[in-house]
């Protein structure tokens, strides 16, 4: 029996639009879990990209938050925390979800005080319908929590 992958995703919104998204990954014995803050619109926008048939190769949803810096007036993320991307992995409508959590490296902090998880898991479109549904919805505020699961084991 394959091993059942997981993506959990709940929010702690704040009164100005933005919100604390805390993401647990779990898959064949790996596991990780972070936040990162996010424009609410972000996540909303993240959850409209999942619902593209079919994900566009050369632009995947993808969702990455954590330390920003304004960059010619653009934010770019210098120290990761959070990262989902979800693409393509086959041509039978296989598709890989590729997870990057990391708990955040303050200054005076020793390396080893960092944690990281990195994995990728499968999925197929179905599963990904639901998970896009909850996403929008957890934007939306009107549920708790946006939640994958994925039993998918070959490509």
């Amino acid at each position: 029996m394959p091993a059942l992958s997981t993506l959990r995703l709940t929010l702690r919104p704040d009164t100005d639009g933005t919100a604390e998204l805390f993401v647990e990954a779990a898959s064949a014995g790996f596991a990780g879990r972070a936040s990162a803050w996010f424009n609410v619109r972000e996540i909303a926008e993240f959850a409209q990209a999942l619902n593209a048939f079919p994900l566009l190769a050369d632009d995947p949803p993808r969702l990455q938050g954590g330390f920003s810096e304004a960059t010619r007036g653009k934010p770019t993320v210098v120290q990761e925390h959070v990262f989902l991307q979800i693409r393509r992995a086959g041509k039978r409508g296989t598709l890989a979800v590729e997870v990057r959590l990391a708990t955040p490296h303050w200054n005076g902090d020793p390396p080893s005080a960092r944690r990281r998880a990195a994995f990728t898991f499968l999925t197929d479109y179905r599963a990904l319908q639901g998970f896009a549904s909850a996403v929008g919805s957890l934007a939306a505020g009107t549920t708790d929590e946006a939640l994958m699961a994925s039993d998918v084991d070959q490509v």
